[in-house]
């Protein structure tokens, strides 16, 4: 049975979001699909609460050219830099130390076996095939994590399919733009219990055997200071990767949703509850949102990220001026560890 949470300022946003949550049950009835996907998500990664990393590099972050990539001898450097790269990642991220090398050379053997690489190193590959070609090589690594190492017997589309509806209602989250990591982060946002007795967690879902489905949805009052130290230790690991005053906003919210296990949805009601405080002098920090963007960004960016929505209108950077003395180092600090 769905539950009604509460209600905020945001009631038009938060109704639509209560609209789909409605559609889903019809989904959750039928497949228990976001049940079975929250806890296969703990169940891979017990360690970082159910967060999976799906790591993946172009040609381009790995520096290779276009031009690199129109001889077989020109792949292989990248299928062998790249495997490097996800070997380092699945070491630090994951725990676990894995020789790809074998994986390696069957991701070669079938783009050959798909007429995509020329069996001699000095052949020639057509322009036009590049991004199939990159294509492969990327759904080839992210298949062999989500199966061979996260252990999920769901189809790589069918696991996309249902992880995005599952942020669309908040109950996971997934960004392929999260600061430092090239790839995609996963997360719950919400767990499959008995009962809580947590008001941080609203329930919208209960199964025929009496378990619920959780969302964190802290209510704003409550949430305030922890949601706050957030925004900072989010907002100073920017400022030391980017070296500038303003940062990305929507950068920030994939930092403070990792942080703080929430959805979207959830931290833009909380930055609008906060920065209502700001305007108001009610807040220990200050903050200042602009709609430019960073001098860096362009419309070449390849992975678009979703705009924040702060005051009624779309925000693509903030500044924040810390009182003194409200943050100690070693709390801003902490954004170094992690995913960080």
């Amino acid at each position: 049975m769905w539950a009604n949470c509460t209600q905020t300022d945001e009631k038009r946003r938060t109704k639509l979001l209560q609209s789909i949550r409605l559609v889903d049950r019809l989904l959750e009835d039928r497949f228990q699909a976001f049940r079975t996907l929250v806890n296969a998500l703990y169940e891979a990664n017990r360690t970082l609460a159910g967060a999976l990393v799906f790591p993946h590099y172009s040609p381009v972050e790995l520096r290779f050219s276009k031009r690199d990539l129109q001889t077989a001898e020109g792949v292989v450097k990248y299928v062998r830099s790249l495997r490097d790269k996800l070997e380092t990642h699945i070491s630090r991220y994951l725990r676990r130390q894995v020789s790809l090398e074998q994986k390696s050379s069957e991701l070669l053997k079938r783009l050959t076996e798909a007429d995509l690489l020329p069996q001699r190193l000095e052949g020639r590959i057509e322009t036009r095939r590049y991004n199939i070609l990159v294509k492969r090589v990327r759904d080839f690594w992210i298949s062999y994590l989500l199966r061979d190492l996260y252990k999920f017997t769901l189809p790589l589309s069918t696991f996309e399919l249902w992880m995005y509806r599952g942020k669309q209602i908040g109950v996971i989250y997934v960004t392929e733009t999260y600061p430092r990591l090239h790839g995609k982060l996963v997360f719950p946002t919400s767990v499959v219990l008995d009962d809580t007795k947590s008001s941080d967690f609203c329930s919208i879902y209960e199964y025929s055997d009496g378990k619920k489905l959780y969302v964190h949805e802290p209510r704003l009052e409550d949430f305030e200071d922890e949601f706050v130290d957030a925004v900072v230790r989010g907002y100073m690991e920017l400022r030391r990767i980017r070296r500038a005053y303003f940062v990305n906003l929507a950068s920030l919210r994939e930092l403070v949703c990792f942080y703080l296990k929430i959805s979207a949805h959830t931290f833009e009601l909380h930055l609008n509850h906060i920065y209502r405080l700001n305007l108001a002098g009610g807040l220990r920090i200050r903050i200042s949102l602009e709609v430019d963007k960073l001098p860096e960004e362009t419309n070449a960016v390849y992975v678009k990220q979703e705009p924040v929505m702060v005051d009624g209108s779309y925000r693509n950077i903030i500044a924040i001026d810390i009182a003194k003395g409200e943050y100690q180092r070693e709390q801003v600090d902490e954004a170094s560890q992690g995913y960080a």
